[in-house]
């Protein structure tokens, strides 16, 4: 267990991003609620881009993010690479996370993973109707993708030809 042993409280949520949207800023804002002095956001996958599950490169989701939150608390953005391997999962968010006293996770298998590791867990709802997924079936079909995202990841999305992005891909 490696969490953190000073008086700064910390938490991790970590996710692909793809793109980032409400029901991600939804757990930020718990996040921001729960009392944490910094809160570290894991963008994984972080080496995937150029696919249709995949669209947009780390730094773009970075961006996305940084852009949208209007939070004040310092916040620490990591880049996370896939580990195919469950153990080096958790060896990697420790290698490259500043230490951390909550893991904010709502996968079952993967917060199994991490409380059997020491981890301290908050589980957090999902926002239903909103997926990553689902946003980018909407870009892809022209539906109205712009309900699921704040207006400043719009923007980043436009500025980056992420919806021509998207529509080429389907």
């Amino acid at each position: 267990m490696r969490n953190n042993s000073n008086l700064v409280k910390r938490g991790l949520f970590y996710g692909r991003f793809q793109p980032f949207h409400n029901g991600h800023y939804s757990v930020i804002e718990q996040m921001d609620r729960d009392g944490l002095d910094e809160i570290i956001i894991g963008v994984s996958s972080s080496q995937e881009t150029g696919t249709i599950r995949n669209p947009f490169t780390a730094e773009e989701r970075r961006e996305m993010i940084t852009q949208s939150l209007d939070i004040t608390k310092k916040v620490h953005l990591v880049n996370l690479y896939d580990q195919y391997e469950c153990n080096k999962w958790v060896a990697h968010i420790e290698e490259v996370c500043p230490n951390f006293d909550y893991l904010y996770i709502c996968n079952n298998h993967l917060r199994e993973l991490f409380q059997t590791n020491g981890y301290l867990v908050r589980e957090f709802e999902r926002v239903d109707g909103i997926s990553a997924t689902n946003v980018r079936q909407a870009i892809a079909s022209s539906g109205n993708w712009e309900q699921y995202v704040h207006p400043k990841v719009k923007e980043v999305i436009l500025a980056v030809n992420g919806v021509e992005r998207i529509r080429r891909m389907k």
